[in-house]
């Protein structure tokens, strides 16, 4: 859903994971935000599949970052601090631009 500046409110709101037991290897991916340059998802895993991480992916640029540990954390701090002071798109597309730069790699089809 994009707001009457275009920001595409899906980035904003909060992600409740389901309950998982230990025993578990679901994996669970939540698509924070996408648009026709750039999609976020959020990844969540237990069990065998523990993991959790951002992955940015830049359509134009086939280009991808997975982040995880200290910049998974900054970029969730970056997403708090969207959905308290809501900025334009092309703020939002900088900013994901920024996080390929650091962590990009070529987008590969499986």
């Amino acid at each position: 859903m994009k707001t009457n500046s275009g920001v595409d409110t899906s980035l904003f709101p909060v992600i409740v994971s389901p309950t998982v037991t230990p025993e578990s290897t679901e994996m669970e991916l939540n698509c924070l935000f996408e648009n026709e340059h750039y999609i976020v998802c959020q990844v969540t895993g237990s069990g065998a599949l523990r993991s959790e991480g951002i992955e940015v992916v830049s359509k134009d640029q086939h280009l991808t970052a997975y982040l995880t540990g200290k910049m998974r954390k900054v970029f969730l701090r970056q997403v708090a601090d969207w959905r308290e002071h809501v900025p334009e798109e092309a703020v939002v597309e900088e900013r994901l631009a920024q996080f390929l730069v650091l962590n990009a790699n070529p987008l590969v089809l499986h």
